[in-house]
């Protein structure tokens, strides 16, 4: 069994003596654990849910997966039948969104942003989750940047774009030929 299974015994065993009361696991970042079932224990124990071990899973235990990264979990664990629902939020579209999630994160940090740079950030931030615009004030923080610059934020976005291709080469997808 894969390296947690005590914490998995544990919710079996719990939701099964209370089988009136629902038990929800939430685990972040499921692309982490749930990624390739042939290099992941995990992965392979949670395929098992439906199938092998179904009947040792009470049906008021609930396992919720979050992840910014859908295509690196393993196709298999999102098959139906394993999975009941997928919910996929889609990225922020609207620029006065994208605005509104970067000021909740300055001001989150301290950070007095004016409003000319937060239409700056949400408009060069088309493509990007709300993590990562997060993290775009993150680094303006982290690094004290005082005055923030046009050029400072394409860098920022620039870093993570070139992060998500490491990723997804590190994963096995779009590796060159």
């Amino acid at each position: 069994r894969y390296e947690n299974s005590k914490y998995q015994d544990l919710l079996i065993r719990i939701a099964g003596l209370h089988p009136d009361l629902h038990f929800f696991a939430v685990f972040e970042d499921m692309d982490t654990i749930a990624g390739d079932r042939l290099r992941n224990n995990f992965t392979r124990n949670f395929l098992k849910i439906d199938s092998v071990m179904s009947d040792e899973f009470p049906a008021n235990l609930h396992i919720i997966g979050t992840t910014n990264k859908l295509d690196a979990i393993d196709p298999a664990v999102m098959r139906p039948g394993r999975t009941a629902k997928i919910l996929v939020y889609d990225l922020p579209k609207d620029q006065n969104v994208r605005k509104q999630i970067a000021e909740i994160h300055a001001k989150s940090y301290e950070l007095n942003i004016d409003d000319e740079t937060l239409d700056l950030i949400a408009k060069k931030t088309n493509e990007l989750t709300p993590d990562e615009i997060r993290h775009i004030i993150w680094s303006i923080q982290f690094e004290g940047v005082t005055q923030v610059t046009e050029q400072e934020i394409q860098r920022y976005i620039e870093e993570m774009r070139r992060k998500h291709i490491l990723e997804k080469n590190k994963l096995g997808f779009d590796k060159p030929d």
